[in-house]
């Protein structure tokens, strides 16, 4: 188990207030589990960018990494 883990564990068992990362709690939020408290203090979010080497042939799971990558993060950034 990671430490973010064990303080989504711990929040979820009403062990008090834990700060990570929106993504990392949105299936137990959108599950009730949890709920975002001081969302007025939030920063905003960080552009993210995908950084790979220059070159005509990508290997295929590099491309597809790319693909769903950018897919997932428009969908959730937009």
């Amino acid at each position: 188990m990671n430490t973010v883990q064990a303080a989504l564990d711990a929040a979820v068992a009403d062990g008090g207030l834990v700060r990570i990362m929106s993504y990392q709690s949105q299936t137990l939020e959108a599950a009730g589990k949890l709920r975002r408290v001081l969302a007025e203090f939030e920063p905003p979010p960080i552009p993210v960018q995908l950084v790979y080497p220059a070159g005509r042939y990508l290997p295929l799971k590099t491309r597809l990494f790319i693909g769903r990558a950018t897919t997932a993060l428009r969908g959730r950034f937009r």
